[in-house]
């Protein structure tokens, strides 16, 4: 591991510059190579412009690259992050304000120093996830829907052997198709089997046995406050991407069903992501996260969607 990290920072030793077209003194244009998860990327950029004072604002796009803008004092950012591959993203960087080499150069010291404290920093500081939480990523499923002719990614996750996927139903109205894909990168067509838009709760099965699915019996009902979970998903087509969080306020209601609160990243794609305890055990799905940010998100919990899966189908 020690080794790996050597040769990540070996690979920064400046991010790699692709074209370079600079349009003035005060603007560049640069494409660079960044040895991040794009999910991470995001999050490092993102803090980098709001702690420099800037208006950040960020939007997935369709094509499933992420974009950046920030802007203020003069200064202004473009940013768009594509997934290169799993553990690395490109990012197409267009800058117009004062001292352009001088703020290029202040974004890779930013992932820099990220890739120095992610180094230094021991495992168990650094939040390392639990094996039992780990083990349930080939459950996992990314779902891609056509519906009313647009296009929606979510997640979802096997609760049978036989194919039987769990996940959000929000998405499903009125569709024309499903497909799924799973852990491993193989992709089946879905068929819907139920779907109570009421819960915001659906099931799809493929034609297909798997060797790994999440056992709901076995979950928990009770959460105390500031426990920590541990949601495995898909957000922004991301598959098996585990996010962390706690839970900071009493199960609120909407309507007559409860949903947990809890702080963690929730980002387009995350709905239907399985949400785990540190022994791995379900204790509900993401729902969605409140309107306006990304840091809070509201969970579906187990006894609702024990309730539902009991239903004949």
């Amino acid at each position: 591991m020690r080794g790996l990290w050597l040769f990540l920072v070996v690979l920064l030793a400046g991010l790699t510059t692709v074209h370079p077209a600079v349009a003035g003194p005060a603007a560049a244009e640069v494409t660079k190579n960044i040895p991040l998860p794009l999910a991470e990327t995001e999050r490092v950029l993102g803090r980098w412009l709001s702690d420099a004072g800037l208006t950040v604002a960020e939007d997935p796009l369709a094509s499933g690259e992420m974009r950046i803008t920030a802007h203020g004092a003069g200064v202004a950012w473009d940013i768009v992050l594509r997934a290169d591959t799993p553990l690395a993203t490109t990012a197409r960087i267009r800058y117009s304000g004062d001292a352009a080499d001088d703020s290029l150069a202040g974004l890779d010291r930013a992932v820099r120093d990220h890739l120095e404290l992610s180094r230094a920093t021991p495992a168990a500081e650094a939040g390392a996830f639990p094996l039992p939480v780990l083990e349930r990523i080939e459950a996992i499923v990314c779902i891609h829907a056509r519906s009313r002719g647009r296009f929606f990614q979510s997640s979802g996750f096997f609760v049978d052997p036989d194919g039987l996927i769990l996940c959000t139903a929000h998405d499903l109205k009125e569709h024309e198709e499903v497909r799924v894909t799973t852990a491993t990168g193989l992709r089946f067509r879905g068929d819907v089997l139920k779907a109570d838009f009421a819960r915001d709760l659906a099931l799809i099965r493929i034609n297909a046995s798997v060797d790994r699915a999440v056992d709901v019996t076995g979950g928990r009902n009770l959460l105390g406050m500031g426990e920590q979970v541990f949601a495995i998903g898909c957000p922004v087509n991301l598959r098996g991407t585990v996010n962390t969080g706690t839970v900071n306020a009493p199960p609120r209601r909407a309507g007559d069903l409860p949903y947990w609160q809890v702080a963690m990243e929730v980002r387009p794609g995350s709905s239907g992501s399985a949400v785990f305890d540190s022994a791995g055990r379900l204790v509900g799905m993401v729902k969605g996260r409140y309107r306006g940010t990304d840091r809070i998100g509201f969970l579906i919990p187990l006894e609702t969607i024990v309730g539902f899966l009991k239903e004949q189908l």
